[in-house]
């Protein structure tokens, strides 16, 4: 590698501190701290004062910074320095110990932490938060906070596999939202399911319980045995009066409700239980839930399921039909209401006598058919057949919605508003002699104009006029498509914020949009400030023309 030109750069003692030139012609020695690049040799030297030290040769290696290029070539020994970065075969970090995990710490400098995390490589372990780890993996870690997290931020699967020679076996971990499985790949099937909303748990899978060989039963075991007569399972250690007792006797057996000491007994044993053809419950039926099969008419009453006050006067009666399920009360006395409600809420709902129905209360007006206490919300469409619909406010004076021809609204006595079916609407307030225009106020009620003395005060004679009007700037526009409902095409009229310069009381924002509008009723007294002025000026000309003419 060569050069072709000669860079010379001045230290400051004036004198050159980088040649550049062959070998042949490198200057004495004698500056100390000069540097003399050769380029026919492609070697880098330094001058001490006393000669010239070889620093670097490409072509060789030599030199004490072995080798330097700038073309990414590389070889066994050196540096290779690019553009990308630096590179090399082999380095050697004094300050890291054997089995350090290299990290990048403060300042970007490399570091280790071998007591939080340590590699054996004798043993291919990694330790997290020790130095001595005792599995391929080892974490530790003291409190309460997990020790190792899995937060799976796009759904609600987080899950460890487990695997056989690359074969997945199984899969734990939470699969929905509010569950945690054990799931067989293979069968693709849960095994165990535990629910986090109610910390219930399923076992999908058959429980298989072997007995070890050999062992036999023990007197006051509490657990897993067997005896002469074979298998049994006991939870108590009395043997003579165990909590739980399942023996399982030799052979094919089938057991179905324990016996008076609490065993499960044989079929032969049950003479003396309800489920018999034929039998009569003689005590007393107690517990939390009874469940009947599919075949619930032979727990019926001619497929009606009944219950009787201590009394035997009031009844729940239960009916199933081909084509209805009827709940009745008393059903020989049409007197008794009936109240539906959640244990700790009474007459949520409530069904009086006379078919109504009664929501949230059990207060009957004794009036209408369908009495709601509190809000009510319907998200479907509401029909109702034609007659009045009304309302009652809390004093009970009653308000007029509307009828089969109109939407009225008002109260009985006074409608306000009319909407007919043809379309037309009429305010009540703005009825009177002769048609008028409506304005709104800065609440946004319509009324009709009212310019009476009487509702007014601090009248002075108006400042705008000619020169106001000849200050505006009348234009031609079309709205824009969102506003095409104010009108379609070619418009005439102002811009709000050229009239507010001029004339500000004629202009008004609409607090909903924040868009600035104008009042044009503001301008009639204006308008006629400037015919008169306009007039003043016609009289003044005439008056000089006649002058002119008589002259």
């Amino acid at each position: 590698m060569g050069f072709s030109y000669n860079v010379n750069v001045l230290n400051q003692k004036g004198s050159p501190a980088i040649y550049t030139d062959t070998f042949a012609n490198r200057p004495a020695f004698g500056f100390a701290g000069r540097l003399f690049i050769s380029n026919d040799t492609a070697a880098i030297y330094e001058d001490t004062g006393t000669a010239w030290v070889l620093i670097a040769n490409v072509s060789s290696g030599a030199g004490t910074l072995q080798q330097v290029t700038t073309n990414g070539n590389t070889s066994n020994v050196g540096i290779s320095v690019t553009a990308g970065g630096v590179s090399t075969n082999s380095a050697t970090i004094t300050s890291l110990t054997q089995g350090s995990v290299p990290f990048i710490g403060a300042a970007g400098l490399i570091t280790q932490d071998n007591t939080n995390l340590f590699f054996d490589d004798t043993n291919n372990r990694l330790g997290i938060n020790t130095n001595t780890p005792s599995n391929n993996l080892d974490v530790h870690g003291t409190g309460t906070t997990a020790l190792i997290a899995l937060n799976n931020t796009a759904g609600n699967q987080s899950l460890i596999a487990f695997s056989k020679n690359s074969t997945a076996k199984w899969r734990i971990g939470n699969s929905s939202t509010d569950t945690f499985d054990v799931l067989n790949v293979g069968l693709a099937t849960n095994a165990i399911t535990i629910s986090s909303a109610s910390n219930s748990v399923s076992f999908l899978a058959s429980i298989k319980i072997q007995q070890a060989a050999g062992f036999a039963g023990i007197a006051g075991f509490n657990g897993i045995g067997c005896d002469a007569g074979g298998f049994f399972f006991q939870i108590g250690t009395n043997t003579n009066n165990p909590y739980f007792n399942f023996i399982g006797l030799t052979g094919a057996r089938t057991y179905t409700y324990p016996d008076a000491t609490g065993t499960l007994a044989l079929t032969s044993n049950l003479a003396a239980y309800l489920p018999l053809a034929g039998g009569t419950m003689t005590g007393t039926l107690n517990g939390t839930t009874i469940t009947f099969g599919s075949n619930a008419n032979n727990l019926l009453n001619s497929g009606n399921f009944q219950m009787v006050d201590p009394a035997g006067l009031k009844y729940l009666q239960v009916s199933i039909t081909s084509t209805l399920a009827n709940i009745a009360t008393n059903y020989s006395d049409s007197n008794i209401p009936l109240s539906l409600n959640s244990y700790g809420n009474a007459n949520q709902l409530y069904l009086s006598t006379g078919g109504k129905v009664l929501l949230g209360s059990n207060v009957d007006d004794t009036v209408n058919k369908l009495q709601v206490t509190g809000s009510a919300k319907i998200t479907g469409d509401l029909t109702l057949p034609y007659g009045n619909v009304v309302c009652w406010n809390s004093s009970s004076n009653q308000y007029i919605i509307g009828d089969a021809n109109n939407l009225i609204l008002g109260t009985n006595n006074f409608a306000k508003l009319y909407i007919n079916n043809a379309g037309v609407v009429t305010l009540v307030n703005l009825a009177g002699t002769g048609s008028r225009a409506v304005l709104a106020d800065a609440s946004g009620n319509l009324s009709a104009p009212v310019s009476d003395i009487s509702v007014k005060e601090n009248i002075e004679p108006l400042k705008y006029g000619l020169n106001a009007i000849m200050q505006l700037n009348p234009i031609s526009f079309e709205y824009i498509d969102e506003y095409k409902n104010y009108g379609e095409g070619l418009q005439i009229g102002n811009i709000a914020q050229d009239v507010a310069k001029v004339i500000p009381e004629a202009v008004f924002t609409t607090p909903s949009t924040g868009l600035m509008g104008i009042n044009y009723n503001q301008f009639d007294g204006i308008y006629i400030k400037a015919i008169q002025e306009l007039n003043e000026r016609i009289e003044l000309l005439l008056s000089r023309i006649e002058y002119l003419e008589n002259k």
